[in-house]
């Protein structure tokens, strides 16, 4: 019960941390100006080489973040105390999110 309800955290974190990335970076100044292929390739040029290919094509790491979300929320509404169900929903509304910013 304990690992699953760690699991749920770890992705929800890992989730919330790329979205804040995301947020952080395409509102900071310098990348105002920059054409969307600039744009893309500075954030993509931030990451680690072997996890590049994740983000050179947003469908892919979209997809992913859905995926954990949507674990992290089932674990989380399993549980019976409220700051759980509350992380549920925090998880759901994160993986719609996802999905709207896919479409």
């Amino acid at each position: 019960m304990k690992r699953k309800i760690l699991l749920a955290f770890v992705l929800l974190i890992i989730g919330l941390v790329d979205v804040a990335d995301w947020i952080i970076f395409s509102t900071s100044e310098g990348n105002e100006n920059l054409s969307w292929t600039e744009f893309k390739s500075k954030y993509v040029a931030r990451f680690p080489e072997f996890v590049q290919p994740l983000y050179q094509k947003p469908v892919i790491t979209t997809t992913i973040l859905i995926i954990f979300f949507t674990i992290s929320a089932l674990i989380f509404i399993k549980e019976k105390k409220k700051i759980f169900l509350a992380l549920g929903i925090l998880s759901l509304f994160m993986a719609g999110w996802q999905l709207f910013s896919l479409m």
